[in-house]
């Protein structure tokens, strides 16, 4: 658009496939459904100072009807040439999809399930030029996905589904992931740099077993991640440029000297 402004959409269709990978287990497939889908954009001018995306997904799916929604809003926020700020948040839930449950031990079945899905993503980004040489940056990343399921299939040889009422394991499960990377960047001389690096990484997960319910809202599972044991790492990494061609006149006016 004339101020810089980006709009778009798609309209797509996908045939039914062949699924290999989402029975767990090599050899077999799971025949899949057919959709049709459309994404949407507007997108504001990354040039000024604030700027937003936002983005929105709908899919509709062939079997059990099963809806996919994502919705997406970024913004970021320049305070000055040297310091910004951005935002990114995701939530993306599903109804009646259908996928991998688990494998059943006594029988060596492959368990699919009907399950409603909710995913919530979080993501905080920090940016900070001290000079042209030297950055820092920060991403602060909580990822949230409950699923719960409604029916459960055994997977058939032909990749067709059979209803299953005897499985009784642990199916719903609860997942949550946060993420801290802060990195400061130095570029010492032309092509070499000194990054360091500070990683935390903390996990929550709980599965609950078929049929009951796991009532977790987001703000207690982000609670119980934060008090979930953290895994911390910090590295060092140089980074230096050699010019081969440099360093062989140097040896050879060395030589010279002698």
């Amino acid at each position: 658009m004339k101020n810089l402004w980006q709009v778009g959409t798609v309209f797509g269709y996908e045939p039914s496939t062949n699924n290999f990978y989402e029975p767990h287990v090599a050899g077999r497939v799971f025949k899949g459904w057919s959709d049709w889908f459309n994404d949407s954009w507007i997108q504001t001018n990354f040039s000024k100072r604030y700027a937003a995306y936002l983005e929105v997904m709908y899919v509709s799916r062939s079997m059990f009807k099963s809806k996919r929604y994502s919705y997406t809003l970024q913004q970021t926020f320049r305070f000055n040439k040297k310091f910004s700020i951005s935002y990114n948040f995701n939530v993306a839930p599903q109804t009646d999809n259908v996928g991998f449950a688990a494998i059943d031990t006594t029988t060596n079945n492959v368990i699919f399930g009907r399950r409603n899905i909710n995913t919530v993503e979080n993501i905080f980004n920090v940016k900070y030029s001290f000079n042209n040489k030297m950055v820092f940056t920060g991403r602060v990343r909580h990822y949230w996905s409950k699923l719960d399921y409604k029916e459960l299939f055994t997977l058939q040889q032909n990749g067709s589904l059979q209803k299953n009422s005897t499985y009784q394991g642990d199916v719903n499960p609860d997942y949550n992931d946060f993420t801290v990377d802060a990195v400061f960047t130095w570029e010492f001389a032309p092509g070499s740099f000194i990054n360091l690096v500070w990683k935390n990484n903390t996990n929550y997960f709980i599965n609950t077993a078929f049929g009951s319910l796991n009532d977790e809202n987001y703000f207690r599972n982000f609670n119980h991640t934060m008090d979930s044991p953290q895994n911390n790492n910090f590295s060092i990494k140089v980074i230096y440029f050699l010019d081969y061609l440099q360093f062989k006149n140097w040896k050879r006016k060395k030589q010279e000297t002698k």
